[in-house]
């Protein structure tokens, strides 16, 4: 098991596939979010904003019925879809016919920001089937990282053919593992490396520097600053990814690139406003100022 002590292995990043200039929006991505909730309708807008902003072609916002309603005109260029929703206001699992038929149109299924755990069975039975039904590359945030085990994960895993990204904190990556916080801060590595075994997914460990891992192979970003230590960045940062998933690139590219990206977005606003006062919204709107410099 590799060590914090050893150094990390210095690979270049993925490039950027280039845009076929006579595409359309659907060459681009169709991305479906299954995010928010009464308590949390913000979070779905920033997750699809940000995938809107990282050149998806199509973003299409399933949330629950009340959120919905407090998201409609918000943000014209996504797609709402309204989802049955339990007393909590958060997503119900009747909402699983719903959703195979909008996986069917989708690319890519991000899961998890701002979904809420009051019913953490039933989210847990929706997210398992869901992803069983899916073909297409997945990522899971948030909520949905909470309603699972790392072993859990493994299982699921090990009858889908293709990649799931999962973007954990160091308290959701504790959770996954069983284990306690502070197991993770001393050796943030060995719990990448460990968490990307076990469930067979590319980890994306989200602290100071950004552990991506997959197998035993494992980068550390080196982008971002304090900055990014606010709510919502999060959302943006599975938006982000889940949009690279589409272009396409593999999985362990796309989460590498994505929190590349991120990072950049941060410290190009920091080097002009500083790193105290940025929120959520500002970085995602800052993404496509840096994907306009990646494709030049």
């Amino acid at each position: 098991m590799p060590t914090r002590t050893e150094p990390f292995p210095d690979e270049p990043l993925a490039k950027l596939p280039e845009r076929a200039r006579e595409g359309h929006k659907a060459d681009f991505g169709r991305i479906l979010l299954l995010a928010g909730s009464s308590a949390y309708a913000g979070a779905a807008i920033l997750c699809g904003k940000s995938a809107a902003r990282s050149g998806a072609g199509l973003v299409t916002l399933a949330v629950p019925a009340t959120a919905a309603s407090a998201l409609r005109g918000k943000a014209p260029h996504l797609i709402l879809r309204s989802l049955p929703e339990n007393h909590e206001g958060e997503v119900a699992f009747t909402a699983l016919r719903q959703l195979r038929a909008l996986m069917a149109e989708s690319d890519v299924f991000v899961a998890g920001p701002g979904l809420g755990t009051s019913d953490i069975e039933s989210l847990r039975e929706l997210l398992t089937r869901c992803l069983l039904s899916f073909d297409g590359p997945a990522l899971l945030d948030a909520s949905a990282l909470r309603a699972f085990s790392a072993d859990g994960l493994g299982v699921i895993q090990h009858d889908r053919r293709s990649a799931l990204v999962l973007t954990p904190h160091l308290g959701e990556a504790a959770h996954l593992l069983g284990i306690d916080t502070q197991s993770i801060r001393r050796n943030p590595r060995e719990a990448a490396v460990s968490l990307s075994a076990i469930t067979r997914c590319v980890v994306v460990l989200k602290s100071h520097r950004t552990l991506i891992a997959v197998g035993e192979r494992i980068v550390r970003n080196e982008t971002g600053n304090d900055g990014l230590a606010t709510a919502g960045t999060g959302d943006v940062l599975s938006g982000c990814i889940g949009a690279l998933l589409a272009r396409p690139l593999s999985a362990f590219d796309a989460a590498r690139l994505g929190v590349h990206i991120h990072g950049l977005a941060a410290d190009q606003w920091a080097r002009s406003r500083g790193r105290s006062g940025l929120v959520a919204t500002d970085l995602s709107s800052r993404l496509a100022m840096v994907f306009a410099k990646l494709e030049t």
